[in-house]
């Protein structure tokens, strides 16, 4: 490929010229020999955009236009930037400050040319205010792009716009600049600048967007976007768009969402994939709404959605949203079909820096879908909030009116605490909401599968594990309420709340004559006892398998092999559905106890040490009633090297081994102290210099560099943003004694030395510290969390 220079052609870094001619002038080169490379070297140029005319006589603006089948390249996105600037005389409404030559003359959806790159630069302006700037990059009826680690800064519109085009891939860029209530990326189908073909109906389709970073800010109280996945209005189709290792902010101060499409009234979404992304709420949002919020009107399609293998963390209300405002399922459940959720973890923070009241909170929530699968994912509930009224509930998962349900192998667990912060009321969490009052009300059946859930809280931790309520009164249910062939079998819940008026764990208020639950595990109470501690749907204990229109306890014994007796203890044949491997940060932990079975409960410890060992099986699992805890039996297991807190057997077996192992639900592996890959750094300190706690092999932390002179200078990448922890950079002549170079503070920047110079840029995912010490010798060096 033919190589072009800009410099050769007239550009010149970093002297407050306009230098758009002279980079136009080098592409316009490597267009007439049928394509090439213009490099543009270190420094900053100024971009004086042009106006524009499409060939239907619309008008725009625009800065520099890439030909097909070329390349424009700078010598790195914290080295060469390209400040676009209004027009002499001319303060221009729509313009774009990189985009395909072809986009003006383009007759066709995708004939505005292809095969172009933009690569290893950052566009930026100089104030938002200034001038509405319009996209920093954009592409229109293209086929074929790459835009590859590109820094985006701030505009007043989008960073990218990706418009009618396919075929687009956008790796390794960062979307770090201040927006005026505009998204960073939208993908749309309307007009950009001078555009004169504005198709009726259109596909946009193979968009790759992977490892970008976007934690670009809004300067206005307006709800803001940082992705949206189409705008304007007409017939569009959104074909084959995936999301995989990126890191999305949601904007702020106005109420704003990570990820969502912009609810034009006709759409068709068709698979959107989301992998091993990070979804985070900030704090200084009032009021975060859906990190992925996918709300659909009208016509709309929403069809092969995958979610998987992401983490949705800090403050937010919804952490994935599927919702129509109309919640018919007669219409709508169609439109939304196979959807999977998989692998994820949420763990909201909830601490809020203002008050603020909410009557819900949901980490998942889906309405009316047909063919969903929620599975392996894993739901902390925090034990505690700031500023935060919640005036109803809180659940992990909630599911209204679906079609051909399955919830299986997910875990919801209390996982950690402030405790600075005022604790959530316990028995106002809950597992998951199911209701499905639009299906009993229509007289529409729907296949639900709940099967393997574990719900591991401490005592009065949950108000209720499984919540399946219904607004239709039971004398007016159908012979087997709304279900065909479903089953809630093999749930484990480890505790419950015992407020007075909180409700039970289990409240399935429905004629399960079509489904079936295997057992239950009851909250600690004295008045539930091994005789009648059957209390299957509204807590109302049962004298016999026979109990009204309420088939719950029937099924139970059917499937159980109990005739009309009740089983000698409430829950005797609960199997842990497993093994509970999915691809989150727990596969390791959770393998552990595939296949095991639970026991049912006993009242205290004395009572587990006393059980024949001959009676057990491996695996098998008991609940503790006082105090409340869960227990494994391993026999296999020495008790000599058993683990802290395992119960022996008050009589031995002959042969060494078997204890009472406790439940360990993994979570341990996830604090801040500990090392989930064992490579000798903490998770804390992987995620402070951007590593990945699940895989060891980290690359080297520090890095030193050469110069020319002979001149010395060290490098690290750390994390950035309101949740960084506080990073020192050290020295030291003997490795006793230590020196601090530079340091910064949680969620602030690093300071200047007293000797040397720190320089930060952002990097890929985070930022990239670089001190340069003065003349004075350092032998060694390291960098330091949380000194």
């Amino acid at each position: 490929m033919p190589v072009f220079y800009s410099t050769d052609f007239g550009a010149i870094p970093d002297d407050d010229l306009d230098d758009r001619a002279a980079i136009q002038a080098a592409l316009d080169a490597a267009e007439a020999v049928g394509g090439g490379a213009v490099v543009i070297s270190s420094g900053t140029y100024h971009i004086l955009t042009v106006q524009a005319f499409g060939t239907g006589g619309s008008t725009g603006h625009h800065g520099i236009l890439v030909p097909p089948n070329c390349t424009l390249t700078g010598a790195g996105m914290n080295a060469t930037t390209l400040m676009l600037l209004p027009g002499a005389g001319s303060t221009f409404s729509v313009g774009d400050g990189i985009i395909n030559k072809g986009y003006q003359t383009a007759t066709s959806n995708y004939g505005g040319g292809g095969n172009i790159r933009v690569a290893n630069l950052r566009v930026d302006t100089r104030a938002t205010t200034v001038s509405q700037t319009g996209n920093l990059v954009a592409f229109a009826h293209a086929d074929g792009v790459v835009v590859s680690s590109v820094a985006l800064g701030s505009s007043r519109h989008h960073g990218v716009e990706i418009n009618v085009s396919r075929n687009v891939t956008l790796e390794d860029c960062v979307f770090d600049g201040q927006h005026i209530g505009t998204s960073s990326l939208q993908l749309d189908f309307g007009s950009v600048g001078a555009k004169s073909f504005v198709p009726t109906t259109t596909t946009l389709e193979n968009i790759l967007v992977r490892r970008c970073v976007f934690t670009g800010r809004t300067e206005e109280t307006i709800p803001a976007k940082v992705v949206e996945l189409n705008h304007t209005n007409g017939d569009c189709h959104l074909h084959n768009v995936a999301f995989e290792d990126c890191t999305f902010e949601s904007l702020t101060p106005g109420t704003s969402t990570c990820v969502t499409n912009d609810n034009p009234p006709s759409d068709d979404i068709d698979g959107l994939r989301f992998e091993r992304c990070h979804f985070k709420g900030v704090q200084e949002a009032p009021a975060v709404n859906g990190l992925l919020n996918l709300t659909l009107q009208g016509n709309q399609r929403l069809n092969n959605l995958v979610v998987r293998d992401c983490l949705f963390s800090g403050a937010f209300t919804m952490g994935i949203l599927l919702i129509h405002p109309d919640p018919s399922y007669t219409v709508f459940a169609s439109r939304r079909t196979g959807i999977v959720i998989e692998g994820n973890r949420f763990r909201p923070s909830w601490e809020r820096k203002s008050p603020v009241g909410l009557n819900n909170m949901r980490m998942v929530a889906a309405a009316a879908c047909d063919d969903i699968t929620i599975r392996r994912n894993l739901f902390e509930f925090p034990a505690t909030s700031s500023n935060l009224n919640i005036y109803n509930s809180i659940f992990g998962l909630q599911v209204a009116n679906c079609l051909n349900l399955r919830i299986e192998d997910n875990v919801f667990t209390w996982a950690h605490a402030n405790a600075a912060a005022g604790a959530i009321p316990g028995y106002r969490l809950g597992g998951i909401y199911a209701p499905s009052y639009l299906l009993e009300m229509a007289g529409v059946r729907a296949q639900t599968r709940i099967t393997g859930n574990t719900f591991l809280y401490p005592k009065d931790g949950i108000g209720i594990a499984v919540h399946m309520a219904t607004g239709v009164p039971t004398s007016s249910w159908a012979p087997g309420g709304p279900w065909v062939g479903g089953l809630i079998a093999g749930n484990f819940a480890s505790g419950a709340s015992s407020a007075p008026g909180a409700p039970p764990a289990w409240y399935i208020h429905h004629d399960l004559a079509g489904a079936g639950n295997i057992g239950e595990i009851l909250p600690e109470a004295p008045s539930r006892t091994r005789a009648g501690g059957w209390y299957p749907c509204n807590g109302a204990p049962l004298s016999s398998l026979d109990s009204g229109t309420n088939l719950l306890a029937r099924i139970n014994g059917n499937k159980c092999g109990f005739g009309g007796s009740l089983p000698f203890q409430p829950g005797s044949v609960v199997r842990l559905h497993g093994p509970l491997k999915g691809e989150g940060l727990l596969a390791d932990s959770f393998s552990r106890y595939a296949g095991t079975v639970y026991k049912g409960t006993v009242d205290t410890l004395e009572v587990l040490r006393d059980l024949p060992q001959e009676e057990l099986t491996p695996g098998a699992i008991k609940v503790v009633r006082q105090p409340l805890r869960v227990y494994v039996w391993d026999r296999n297991q020495d008790p000599i090297t058993a683990p802290p807190g395992a119960e022996q057997p008050a009589i031995p077996r002959e042969e060494a081994g078997g204890v009472w192992v406790p439940f360990n639900s993994g979570m341990d592996l996830l604090a801040d102290d500990a090392d989930m890959d064992s490579d000798g750094l903490t998770n804390a300190q992987e995620r402070a210099f951007l590593g990945d706690p699940a895989e060891s092999g980290s690359p080297e932390i520090l890095t030193m560099q050469t110069a020319e002179d002979g001149t010395r200078s060290i490098s690290f990448r750390c994390a950035t943003g309101p949740g960084s922890p506080r990073i020192c950079l050290q020295s030291s002549e003997d490795l006793t004694g230590w020196r601090v170079e530079t340091s910064c503070a949680r969620g602030s920047t690093f300071t200047q030395p007293a000797e040397g110079n720190v320089v930060e840029t952002p990097s890929q995912t985070g930022r990239t510290v670089t001190f340069s010490p003065n003349s004075a010798p350092r032998k060694f060096w390291r960098v330091v969390v949380d000194p």
